[in-house]
């Protein structure tokens, strides 16, 4: 046996047969070698293998010569430097062919198939794959015949024969087992399961990747680690499921040097910044955004004659032109050819993700340079892309304040969409000017462009954005008091449930979640338990804290409305702790508002005013008038518990002028009934007689039983007080019944006001 063979094995290259190892001081080199190429410490790997060299030259052994010159250009291809990896591979071949080692030539023409693949020339490298499998056969290597078919299986991937390359991968990867070869190993199992899923095999696809991350965590390979966090980030952001998508892309970026400029680096920060707004992680979109925008601006391309080409499958040689050295050498020739080239055409996205990112953080004015430039870079083309930044363009100019110019931005993308024949996209923007005209109050311009959007996604069978849009309109209209069609909205975002994808869970708990508010207005209890039940379980399936925030703090809400109150504390604090943890400033501050209601139900008023207050400070710098005018009255409710009416008035008529401007229904009639209370609490139940009449209208056109019930009330009140007590026991009836409807617990209370107006008859 030779000491090719000794060598090889202990470099992972080949192992069919037991020999002893090489000496002490040859194996500590490769040892060294080998950890420094696995920690993308190139130049400290290069070093290690040059002294292992100086040590087979000393001995006059050839053979481990060529095998530790063929490690050395792996290294050297991993930098660019392939001109002198080409000098060196071909000198191991001359040496290989005259010597007649057919093992050695096979892995030397392996290496060589390797360099033309890192350079893009793919036909080129298959010949030497071929002829490299064809050698190892002739020698009966199957290390060299598995290295072989795995690389040839790489070619028929990059060229979408994933059936083929499924084969020639999975006889790769049997005979890695036979030989030990653990250096390819986490590489061609990736291969195999991106071939799996790339022919339609996607679970078996997915723990194959899986696989070879572990195999790559366990060598510390973090080429590998990285390469097969980003494929199984790319995986889970495809099925929507963007908390596990987050995960990997977080994991991937942590492998890079922070200073790492390429392409892959850049557009793994780009997709990462997506997820994050995904399930609510705005403060992580930004910094991820940010920190691509840098990377880019720090080695903005000028003229690239040599651009890496994006969005093929991903293969050995992508990784190696992705990852320069992680530290410099100090040869200038190094230095210079391992130089990153940028894709020019990443600046669009580069440019367009900050964009979104500032825009999710409430910052349009910085937003819109950003998305102005991803618009004006690709102002030739009419694709999707291009039609996505100008509806964030007219999303930014909205939270600016230029109203008029975000219409002119949807209405451009609109048209553009039309021309260009992208039905979709045109949907698209119109959902979203509905959305800018619901925020801005205008419901029926809003409901016309949902309408016009749910015309096309009815033709194109969407039926995620068919549940999506129903339920926008359905919210937008229980907002302006219609509070029967907003039922028809819901019921038909309910119904597009039936026809949604399995796997589409994310629009599943939104329509659930907003259907289960809507339905305790309603008083249909069970439906709404089961509704809120399934979209937090959902939520916590799919990882989408935000969301699972929000819908516990619902079901905070929906318990105190039913009369759970020690469960609704409980429930409403677990959410007000998920919302802490990630940063969501609204969801904390109407928890907490719910917190001081639920003290409020206790008679706890001092520890419920502390977390009203709290709730309005949360809202300090949030542009929210709904939520604060709902804070201040209840705040201003509480304050009247406690006897406190001079400081509760401000609150009430702040609230009352913010619904009217606002027309938020829900604003203006809990504001009425408060100003109503507060008359009453002064001894001036008369006064109190057209801001009733104003709240119970309201809240009988809109359809707001919860808050037709408690206006009502408060007329039983105020009638029994000015000794109308036929009126005030009809009206408590009234509202009794109502609460029975809702199964709220004011239904088994008797008022004290009619025992007292019974006294007063007696």
């Amino acid at each position: 046996m030779n000491l090719f063979r000794q060598l090889s094995s202990w470099l992972g290259m080949d192992n069919t047969t037991i020999s002893p190892p090489p000496t002490d001081r040859l194996r500590d080199l490769l040892d060294l070698a080998r950890r420094a190429k696995r920690a993308e410490d190139y130049t400290t790997a290069i070093q290690h293998l040059d002294e292992a060299l100086d040590i087979a030259l000393e001995r006059r052994d050839a053979t481990a010569r060529a095998v530790i010159i063929l490690q050395k250009t792996e290294l050297l291809i991993l930098q660019r430097q392939w001109e002198q990896a080409e000098m060196l591979l071909n000198e191991v071949r001359r040496d290989a062919r005259a010597s007649g080692d057919k093992t050695q030539l096979a892995y030397t023409l392996n290496a060589m198939g390797l360099l033309w693949q890192a350079r893009g020339e793919w036909s080129r490298a298959r010949q030497y794959y071929e002829e490299a499998f064809k050698v190892a056969e002739e020698a009966d290597s199957i290390g060299a015949q598995g290295r072989a078919q795995g690389n040839l299986g790489a070619t028929y991937l990059h060229e979408n024969n994933a059936s083929y390359a499924v084969r020639l991968l999975t006889d790769a990867v049997m005979q890695l087992n036979m030989t030990d070869d653990i250096e390819m190993s986490s590489y061609f199992v990736g291969l195999l399961g991106q071939s799996k899923i790339e022919n339609g095999d996607e679970q078996e696809g997915q723990q194959y990747l899986i696989r070879a991350l572990r195999l790559a965590e366990r060598m510390g390979y973090r080429m590998y680690e990285r390469r097969w966090s980003v494929a199984l980030g790319n995986l889970a952001f495809e099925r929507g499921e963007n908390r596990a998508a987050h995960n990997y892309y977080q994991r991937a970026i942590g492998l890079f040097a922070p200073d790492m400029i390429s392409n892959e680096h850049i557009t793994v920060l780009c997709r990462a910044s997506r997820v994050s707004l995904n399930v609510g992680l705005v403060d992580d979109a930004l910094q991820f955004a940010d920190k691509a925008w840098q990377l880019f601006q720090s080695n903005r391309p000028a003229d690239i004659a040599d651009v890496i080409q994006l969005g093929q499958p991903e293969d050995v040689a992508n990784a190696m032109l992705e990852n320069p050295p992680a530290k410099e050498s100090s040869n200038s020739t190094t230095k210079a050819s391992s130089a990153t080239k940028l894709d020019p055409t990443l600046e669009a996205l580069v440019e367009g993700t900050l964009g979104i990112a500032l825009q999710a953080n409430g910052r349009s004015a910085e937003a819109l340079p950003h998305l102005e430039a991803a618009v004006r870079i690709e102002n030739k083309t009419h694709d999707a892309h291009h039609i996505d930044i100008t509806r964030e363009i007219a999303a930014a100019y909205a939270g600016a304040g230029n109203h008029e110019r975000a219409l002119e931005m949807f209405q451009q993308a609109i048209e553009r969409a039309a021309a260009s024949g992208l039905a979709l996209e045109q949907a698209h923007a119109l959902r979203d000017m509905g959305e800018f005209y619901a925020k801005i109050g205008a419901t029926q311009d809003a409901i016309r462009a949902w309408t016009d959007a749910l015309s096309i996604y009815k033709v194109e069978k969407v039926n995620t954005q068919i549940a999506r849009v129903y339920c926008d309109m359905a919210n937008t209209r229980k907002f302006a008091g219609q509070g029967q069609r907003a039922m028809k909205d819901y019921e038909q975002a309910l119904m597009a449930l039936n026809a949604l994808d399995d796997d589409d869970l994310p629009t599943r708990g939104v329509v659930l979640s907003n259907a289960a508010v809507a339905y305790v207005d309603q008083g249909d209890v069970e439906s709404a338990r089961a509704f809120f039940r399934e979209a937090i379980i959902i939520a916590e399936r799919l990882g989408d804290r935000a969301a699972e925030a929000t819908r516990r703090g619902n079901y905070g809400w929906f318990l105190l409305a039913i009369g759970h109150t020690q469960e609704a504390i409980t429930t409403l604090k677990h959410a007000l702790e998920i919302s802490r943890s990630i940063n969501l400033t609204l969801s904390m501050a109407v928890q907490t508002d719910n917190l001081g209601l639920a003290h409020d139900r206790l008679g706890n008023h001092e520890e419920a005013l502390h977390y009203h207050q709290e709730a309005l400070r949360l809202l300090e710098g949030i542009e929210h008038p709904h939520w604060k005018a709902i804070f201040q009255a209840n705040q201003g409710q509480t304050l009247l518990a406690l006897n406190r009416p001079d400081e509760a008035r401000p609150l009430f008529e702040s609230a009352l002028a913010s619904g009217r401007g606002k027309q938020d229904i829900e604003v203006t009639i809990q504001a009425l009934c408060g100003l109503a209370h507060l008359a009453m609490k002064r001894d001036a139940p008369q006064d109190a007689d057209a801001l009733l009449v104003e709240a119970i209208d309201l809240a009988r056109k809109a359809d707001m039983r919860r808050l037709l019930a408690e206006a009502l009330t408060l007329r039983s009140e105020q009638q029994a007080a000015l000794h109308h007590t036929d009126e005030a026991q009809a009206t408590w009836e009234e509202a009794q019944n109502l609460f029975r409807i809702l199964h709220a617990p004011q239904a088994d209370i008797k008022p004290q006001w009619l025992n007292h107006a019974a006294d007063r008859l007696s």
